[in-house]
């Protein structure tokens, strides 16, 4: 404890009235982070974003991860790089040491086309003193001593020189200040020149007498650049001008002389100063503040040869001997032990309501803090128990500062004063202390429970039984007062109230298993406006709890950098600080009832991501980090991250340009992306989310690798779309990248379509083909089966005709001429209608009765009359319009004469034609013994009249769809009364005429 003291009157006593000089944070990349050379000379960003260093060896772009050399197969290959610049077409211009000009277009370093229209100007006046491109993509060359050299797009060129004496001489070249020395006559020497300054218009040099003559000086010693407001700053020598309508409006004298100068948009204005004595990057918040000479070097000790202000408000320094130095956020000022800090650990902060900030330390140590002009003075350290300041307070009332642990207090010039338990010696140990509403109170968390704290007297109550909450001797972890004398406290139990001596759980619903605040542990506490209560949760986001009840619970859904939260602060307004060990988290109330996340992390500039502590003071926020203390203005807002950026394609590992829609073969199947979001402030790490739409899994893949693998894909239409997350978790818009894998020949629409149309000819012609084989097959047999059937016709006639012909004779033998008369008749009659009936094969239904009433009639006289027959029609058919093969019924009439009634003298046949629906039903009947004894003489003879008969029979069958049955006609008796053939007939009637 005693050593403690010793060492902070120490610092009392060493240091008083130190300044922290203001500071902002670098990040230094060199060749360590792959810069190519240490040596840099000029940096610009280009639309894209990339940042483009022109350095010792070669020209190089950044990409937020690594500095990326493009493609350069000359033989100035890794040579120097002088003066990048921008054309309107996205190309980047750079000059070589040997004054020869180049350009890098789709990562590859190519020559300037006219350049043999410059060589001239190069061995003369060597390396250019600026390059400029015009928005006509022409090109701007300053050459010192000559003029300007102005170079159009197809190669033509135009000198702009003095032709009456010696000037400063600049130009203003899409919208930046190109200057010269220009000299005439040529012969004169810079050295010997009165020089005035000269303004370039419409290609010609226009004079002005603002400036008193001077004698010419080497380039690095002048120099013009325009401002926003469209002033043009002049240097010479060490001593600054401020021009306006070519008029001197003042002039300053800072003593060293800068050949870059860059306006931000807040208006400060950044000097860089490569040369000794005083080199470094020389800040001005203002004009003002360089007309009266308040800058502040924020790089002493660097040549800085070049400074550039990214999109997103950074700072891009090049030097001549240290690389590349980064400033992701300007506005943010560090202090540290380098700027007179005790330590680098900030543990506690503490704010009087003026002037001082109270700043405690680890290991232990306490400094005021002037907040306007930043004078720091030591404070004697109390006999803490702990190697850190846990907590500091200043109570306004008695004008006193507390600081734990153990509880002290501090006033004046005083000593440390311990405060004690009421009517007790014993310290007071303390984890937090808050300031109750009430004057003359504070309160105390500690390892012990709940104290009490009377400012005035210095004495402390312990509160130790209170009802069912067990508070005494409890580990507390926060404790905090509201308006209305509500004591909230967190302990290992949980959340308490405390009210008139009672310590109780959250009434009502906080009981229930659903409320935030039992399903995390609080910690932290604060009171923030209108009542409202924050809780911290471990691991849980922070709670907002309303007067009626209600809460709110924000999470790291709604931005917040992290769910674990170290400390609570109030802000000005309906505003809250959540401190974390990701960062800082602000959180304010909208009047639409939602609450708005801004966050600070490392990638705002913060030198750690562990905060312990923050307040606001004296216009400024000041953070407690283990690395510095920080103050800036206020909160960033939250910027969009930038959507990544395809850069690189591979196509079966062979590199190829990026087309804005891929079109590829089906071999060509197996692609590598490469990707990166141009954050700077995120050094790197991002996280991404991609996914590939146009498969079955189309879900997102989480993850900090900047190139996916897409292997195999098949045939077919894809869309890759990849994003990148902020430090509040929100994900940038998409970018997508459309492509198309396309399938084999074999497989395309094309194919299919000439392939299904060839295989419908095929199985058209097959069919066709086979169609008319089978009709030349049926037409064959066709002609075939007439073939046979008239055949049998020649053999039927002839068969009956000798049958006749032997009937005629037997009656000519018998002297019977009128039965051979008659007989001769009929059987005339019979030729005459079966030779007509066979030219087509057909005739009428009455045709066919009156061949069998003809055949019968030749019948009956041959078997001399032992038989009688009876054709009947049924009176509803038309006999002329229905058609029949001739002699159909015949064969069945002659089988019964035949062998119906062969041994009868009384036989009777009975030809019938009736119809039922679309078929002609002919009945055949006759006298005689039936079907078994038929078929018995059947077999017993077998002319050939019968075997014809038996073939017609089943040809016709087979051509007319014949249906033939037989059955046996029986008397009451049982016996048999004869046979009778019924034949059913399709239909076929006479087309119409």
């Amino acid at each position: 404890m005693d050593l403690m003291r010793k060492i902070g009157w120490v610092w009392l006593l060493a240091l008083p009235g130190m300044v922290l000089a203001q500071r902002v944070s670098w990040t230094n990349y060199t060749t360590n982070q792959t810069l190519p050379a240490n040596v840099t000379y000029g940096v610009i960003q280009s639309r894209d974003g990339h940042i483009w260093v022109a350095t010792e060896e070669g020209l190089c772009f950044f990409n937020g991860y690594e500095f990326v050399r493009p493609v350069d197969t000359s033989f100035w290959n890794g040579a120097e790089a002088f003066m990048p610049v921008e054309d309107p077409q996205g190309r980047i211009w750079f000059a070589r040491i040997d004054g020869s000009l180049w350009y890098v277009l789709r990562d590859t370093v190519r020559p300037f086309p006219y350049q043999n229209r410059i060589e001239p100007f190069c061995r003369r006046y060597q390396l250019p003193q600026d390059i400029q491109t015009d928005a006509d993509g022409s090109l701007w060359l300053a050459y010192n001593t000559l003029g300007f050299v102005h170079i159009y797009p197809d190669g033509s060129f135009q000198v702009v020189q003095s032709s009456s004496g010696g000037a400063f001489a600049y130009a203003e070249v899409n919208g930046r200040i190109t200057a010269v020395v220009v000299i005439a006559p040529p012969e004169q020497l810079p050295s010997s020149l009165a020089s005035s300054i000269a303004i370039c218009r419409n290609h010609h040099l226009e004079y002005s007498n603002a400036l008193p003559a001077r004698p010419g000086v080497h380039p690095p010693w002048r120099g013009f650049w325009k401002l926003r407001n469209g002033d043009i700053l002049h240097a010479y020598k060490g001593t600054y001008y401020l021009l306006r309508a070519d008029s001197v409006v003042w002039q300053v004298r800072l003593g060293y002389h800068a050949n870059h100068a860059v306006q931000t948009a807040e208006g400060a204005l950044l000097l860089t100063v490569p040369t000794n004595p005083t080199p470094g990057l020389y800040y001005f918040a203002s004009i003002e503040d360089l007309k009266r000479n308040r800058g502040l070097n924020l790089l002493p000790g660097h040549f800085v040869t070049d400074i550039a202000v990214d999109s997103q408000g950074g700072w891009w320094a090049t030097t001549h001997h240290a690389g590349l130095f980064y400033c992701k956020n300007p506005k943010l000022e560090v202090f540290d032990r380098s700027h007179g800090l005790p330590s680098d650990e900030i543990t506690s902060l503490s704010y009087d309501g003026g002037k001082r900030l109270f700043v405690g330390f680890r290991p232990a140590a306490i400094v005021a803090v002037h907040v306007e002009n930043l004078q720091i003075t030591p404070l004697p350290v109390p006999p803490l128990s702990s190697r850190d300041v846990e907590a500091l307070l200043f109570e306004p009332q008695q004008q006193r500062l507390w600081c734990a642990s153990p509880l002290y207090y501090y006033q004046g010039g005083r000593h440390w004063q311990p405060a004690h338990l009421f009517g007790m010696s014993s310290l007071v140990g303390s984890k937090s202390i808050s300031l109750g509403p009430r004057s003359g109170r504070l309160w105390c968390a500690s390892s012990r429970g709940l104290f009490e704290v009377d400012t005035r007297r210095g004495w402390a109550y312990h509160h130790g039984q209170m009802g069912e909450a067990q508070l005494y001797y409890s580990r507390t972890f926060d404790v905090v007062e509201s308006a209305t004398g509500d004591v909230w406290v967190t302990n290992r139990e949980g959340l308490r109230l405390w009210r008139r001596g009672d310590g109780q759980r959250l009434p009502g619903k906080s009981r229930e298993k659903k409320d935030v605040s039992l399903r995390f542990q609080a910690r932290s506490l604060c009171v923030i406006f209108d009542g409202l209560l924050a809780i911290g949760l471990r691991n849980g986001g922070v709670l907002i709890r309303h007067p009626n009840g209600h809460t709110t619970h924000l999470t790291q859904a709604n931005g917040l950098v992290s769910a674990f939260t170290t400390r609570l602060r109030t802000g000005a307004g309906k505003a809250f600080y959540v401190c974390s060990s990701n960062g800082l988290s602000r959180l304010e109330l909208l009047p639409e009832g939602d609450w708005s996340v801004r966050v600070l992390t490392h990638r705002a500039g913060l030198p750690s991501q562990q905060v312990s502590d923050v307040l606001e003071a004296g216009g400024y926020l000041w953070i407690a980090t283990n690395k510095g203390l920080v103050r800036l203005r206020d909160m960033p807002p939250l910027a969009q991250m930038p959507s990544p950026q395809i850069k690189r394609l591979l196509v079966n590992n062979t590199p190829l340009p990026i087309p804005p829609l891929g079109l590829f073969p089906h071999d060509a199947n197996t692609l590598l992306l490469q990707f990166h979001s141009l954050h700077y402030p995120s050094e790197g790490r991002i996280t991404y989310r991609y996914r590939l739409l146009g498969v079955l899994d189309s879900s997102f893949t989480v993850s900090t690798n900047r190139e996916v693998l897409l292997a195999n894909l098949a045939p077919g239409r894809y869309t890759f779309e990849v994003q990148a997350q902020d430090d509040a978790g929100t994900w940038s818009l998409p970018t997508r990248w459309s492509f198309r894998i396309r399938p084999p020949w074999w497989q395309t629409i094309g194919f299919w379509t000439l392939l299904g149309l060839a295989t419908v000819l095929i199985l058209t012609l097959g069919y066709r083909w086979r169609l008319r084989q089978i009709q030349q097959q049926m037409a064959v047999r066709e002609k075939i089966r007439q073939l046979e059937i008239s055949a049998l016709r020649a053999q039927i006639n002839p068969h009956f005709i000798f049958n006749c012909l032997s009937s005629i004779q037997h009656f000519i033998a018998e002297n019977d001429s009128a039965s051979a008369t008659y007989y001769l008749a009929c059987f005339a009659r019979l030729v005459r209608l079966a030779l007509h009936s066979s030219v087509d094969g057909r005739h009428a239904l009455s045709e066919e009765v009156e061949m069998l009433h003809s055949y019968l009639s030749l019948e009956q006289l041959r078997f001399q009359k032992r038989f009688d027959f009876r054709i009947l029609v049924d009176p509803t058919l038309s006999a002329d319009d229905i058609l029949l093969p001739p002699l159909l019924v015949q064969p069945f009439v002659e089988n019964a004469l035949l062998h119906g009634l062969h041994n009868k003298t009384d036989g009777l046949v009975e030809v019938a034609f009736t119809l039922d629906g679309a078929f002609l039903v002919v009945a055949v009947t006759d006298n005689g013994p039936g079907v078994r004894e038929a078929n018995a003489s059947r077999h017993a003879y077998k002319s050939l009249g019968m075997m014809l008969t038996q073939r017609r029979l089943a040809m016709l069958s087979e051509e007319t769809d014949l249906d033939a049955r037989r059955e046996n006609l029986t008397h009451s008796d049982g016996s048999v009364a004869g046979l009778r053939v019924t034949i059913r007939i399709p239909l076929s009637h006479k087309a119409e005429p």
